[in-house]
């Protein structure tokens, strides 16, 4: 059941590019894929469901719908020359992380970290946020948690022996190996 619901995310987050944001059709099918997010999770550790396969299915769906966020939102979002720094170095920390899992461990890795949970959740709320913030303040929070993230994720895999996708954090890390 969770790999369906991940599939099912990976399959309709395109449809989102369909819809005008910000309208009834966009936010009933943004809240759908967003369920189907906190459901294929809570029910893979609920039920003891963890797989090798789910998670990377899970982090395949969550790049997919954060593609087709970000073609959506960065016209709407009118980014700044300051906000496009700050998403380059979180991408630049992102794909640093990604490369030191694969150099160390053979596997292209995206750790299930809190703070990335956080970042998704944060990210998730932002067209709901949009529509009574102004872009500007909205952003900011996001970016903070997202390179707080990508921080997190980098530092855990330079210093970690063996890879661990479920690592809460890096405090856990530290004090629990």
């Amino acid at each position: 059941m969770p790999n369906v619901l991940s599939l099912l995310r990976l399959i309709i987050s395109p449809f989102l590019l369909l819809t005008v944001p910000l309208t009834m059709p966009f936010f009933i099918l943004y809240s759908l894929i967003g369920l189907s997010d906190a459901a294929d999770g809570f029910i893979a550790r609920r039920y003891h469901l963890e797989t090798n396969l789910g998670a990377k299915l899970d982090s395949i769906a969550d790049i997919v719908f954060f593609a087709v966020f970000l073609i959506i939102f960065i016209p709407i979002l009118k980014f700044k020359m300051w906000m496009w720094i700050v998403c380059g170095v979180i991408i630049l920390l992102k794909t640093a992380s990604a490369v030191v899992a694969f150099a160390k461990f053979k596997k292209v890795a995206f750790l299930h970290t809190v703070m990335n949970k956080i970042c998704g959740f944060v990210l998730f709320f932002i067209p709901f946020f949009l529509l009574i913030i102004d872009s500007d303040i909205v952003i900011i929070p996001i970016f903070a948690v997202a390179l707080l993230a990508a921080i997190e994720e980098l530092t855990i895999n330079i210093l970690s022996k063996k890879l661990d996708v479920n690592i809460k954090s890096l405090y856990n890390f530290i004090h629990h190996g």
